[in-house]
């Protein structure tokens, strides 16, 4: 087909052809099945081609962002939604914490309710438990026995008895 034909079929489409040439192999010289077609600047030229005959044409960096996003947002929301309808009121954990007076004790009692004027867990709840004469005594053993010379084993064994666990389970 040659480029006067075209350009007359381009023209006849709407569009305002400026040239068209055809384009010709580097190493052979030779004229290829490929024209070059220049268009009129105008903003209603421009187009947007996905495939052109039978030849896909790459989609614009822009959409495979959009998609991409598109995609991601879905899989975050369908994700939540599984995570919501796991965690019902029966699978919710209990937003009550208390520090025990002794590990002996918060083996053998339930947890009791927290104060309702401070959050549970507060940074200041736990400075508070720190306080405590029992609390500083028990980290002082704490610190010493991890800091004796014995071996890891000794060293884990006398921690269980002291915080009084008997098997691991």
């Amino acid at each position: 087909m040659p480029p006067e034909q075209i350009m007359e079929e381009l023209h006849e489409l709407g569009f305002q052809p400026q040239t068209c040439h055809v384009m010709m192999n580097k190493k052979t010289n030779h004229p290829m099945p490929l024209f070059l077609t220049t268009l009129a600047k105008k903003l209603s030229t421009r187009i947007s081609l996905t495939s052109l005959s039978s030849v896909l044409l790459k989609p614009k960096k822009e959409d495979k962002k959009k998609q991409a996003t598109k995609e991601r947002l879905k899989l975050r929301n369908t994700l939540r939604e599984k995570r919501d309808s796991r965690t019902g009121p029966s699978m919710a954990r209990p937003n009550i914490y208390t520090a025990p007076a002794s590990y002996a004790e918060a083996a053998k009692s339930s947890p009791a309710t927290a104060s309702p004027t401070q959050a549970p867990g507060s940074i200041s709840d736990t400075f508070a438990q720190l306080k405590d004469p029992e609390c500083v005594q028990i980290l002082k053993k704490y610190i010493a026995l991890s800091k004796s010379g014995n071996s890891t084993a000794d060293r884990f064994t006398k921690i269980m008895a002291f915080l009084e666990i008997d098997n691991i389970q």
